[in-house]
């Protein structure tokens, strides 16, 4: 019986890329709402077999995969431009230019990882929830708020900004995760 339901949730996954593909070519939103439906579809397959918690992971992950394999599949290699000989040569970096870029990369990643750990502490450690969940909902929560710090620095145009902002977070993150909890 699951391995019925697994081909099922399989083909109904596939179903659900083709018709994301066609909706994208086409610009046409009944595709899309098509896509979502065999979706959502195979979605309740994987969770009548294996159950909601092991179901759900297993509808994103067989998604993300079967949509990878449809891509690779499809994909088109076209051939490269011809070079062109350049009238003027390059211009060449501004002094300190590496000297920048390396402080703005060690900011990023350093700073940014900082204010993350401590955002993330600080809610682990006071947000109203039970503790279970506040463990999860943290420890989820670091990664997307380091990569959202390191875009954050790295896009910026002045770098005074980040830097104080993410000393901020990390300071008040810290100071919350310190004050006693009754």
């Amino acid at each position: 019986m699951i391995f019925v339901l697994i081909i099922g949730a399989l083909v109904l996954t596939f179903g659900a890329v083709f018709a994301a593909q066609i909706a994208w070519r086409r610009r046409q939103g009944r595709w899309l709402i098509g896509s979502i439906g065999l979706f959502g579809l195979a979605t309740i397959l994987w969770i009548a077999g294996f159950r909601a918690e092991i179901g759900v992971s297993l509808a994103v992950e067989s998604g993300s995969l079967v949509a990878l394999v449809f891509i690779l599949a499809t994909a088109e290699r076209r051939p490269g431009r011809e070079v062109r000989e350049r009238a003027v040569a390059p211009t060449p970096l501004a002094p300190g230019h590496r000297q920048r870029g390396l402080l703005r990369g060690m900011t990023a990643a350093l700073l940014g990882l900082f204010a993350a750990i401590a955002a993330g502490m600080a809610f682990a450690l006071a947000a109203p929830l039970a503790e279970q969940t506040r463990l999860i909902i943290a420890g989820l929560l670091v990664p997307s708020l380091w990569a959202l710090a390191i875009l954050w620095a790295l896009a910026a145009t002045r770098l005074w900004l980040p830097v104080a902002g993410l000393a901020l977070i990390g300071t008040v993150g810290c100071a919350v995760a310190m004050l006693p909890r009754g």
